[in-house]
């Protein structure tokens, strides 16, 4: 199993909580899943999850394009620490 695989496995787990705004769960979230609190188990998510760490590994130029409140921002604050975590 590969780390991008227990990350989303974690992601899935996570995801079958709730908690009130302002709980502390945030940064378990970021430790736990690998992706800045980046939270579902879609199979669509989780393309793009493995997409962000592919592109992570690499040294190119990414360009995220979408509609307001996609979560761009999200995926690229992602794939910036997963880079500097290197």
């Amino acid at each position: 199993m590969t780390e991008t695989d227990m990350n989303l496995n974690g992601i899935a787990e996570l995801d079958d909580t709730t908690s009130p705004a302002g709980d502390p769960l945030e940064p378990c979230l970021k430790a736990q899943t690998g992706f800045d609190g980046i939270v579902g188990k879609c199979a669509d998510l989780r393309h793009v999850l493995r997409l962000v760490d592919t592109v992570a590994r690499g040294g190119a130029t990414v360009l995220l394009l979408g509609e307001t409140g996609t979560g761009k921002e999200l995926v690229a604050r992602a794939i910036h620490n997963r880079r500097v975590g290197d």
